[in-house]
């Protein structure tokens, strides 16, 4: 069985350039299923263990960490997925922590697992942990031109939406919608 690796890209852009590229992507791309007319809301119950040891260590760089979160698309409260995304894993007591939402516009290409999104309007609270909430108070974590850009593929990406997105001249980041709001938080600004 030949392994291939999944790499994940992410870039901060404004709404112009999201306009720009979502036009340029949707003539070779297929839009997501879920995207309706203006793309869907994304809503994540991150979980954190009583010390935010899974916080620290995401904020500290450290790879060998772990993150549990239970997420729900469109408001769709019929599927749940629960995902654990570790590269180490360590029993710890965990509990909820924060609610994390955003807007996400999505094209996708069969071809090597090629998922083009744009995640916006990144908000969050602690006070309401409840995931199906109908209408949760939420804080904004960024601006509100502010696009998160991320590029996930397995293998290689074709070179003409490489094109397309030119992202030789950006650069990358590594962002955590989680340890964004977290910050917000721990900050005392909320």
């Amino acid at each position: 069985m030949i392994e291939v690796e999944r790499r994940e890209l992410k870039y901060r852009i404004g709404t112009q350039e999201l306009y720009v590229l979502k036009d340029r992507l949707a003539a070779v791309l297929r839009p997501d299923p879920h995207n309706g007319g203006s793309g869907y809301a994304v809503r994540s119950l991150y979980f954190d263990s009583l010390s935010d040891s899974d916080f620290e260590d995401k904020t500290d760089g450290y790879d060998c960490r772990q993150k549990i979160r239970m997420r729900v698309y469109g408001g769709d409260a019929e599927t749940i997925r629960l995902e654990c995304k570790e590269t180490f894993l360590v029993t710890r007591c965990y509990r909820p922590k924060c609610v994390v939402e955003y807007d996400r516009l999505a094209y996708i290409r069969e071809e090597n697992d090629i998922r083009i999104t744009f995640d916006a309007n990144l908000r969050a609270t602690e006070a309401s942990l409840d995931l199906f909430d109908p209408a949760p108070v939420l804080w904004p974590v960024c601006a509100p031109s502010e696009v998160t850009l991320e590029v996930k593929y397995s293998g290689f990406l074709f070179s003409y939406i490489r094109q397309i997105l030119n992202t030789s001249g950006r650069m990358q980041i590594s962002s955590s919608k989680y340890c964004r709001a977290r910050m917000i938080f721990k900050s005392g600004r909320r």
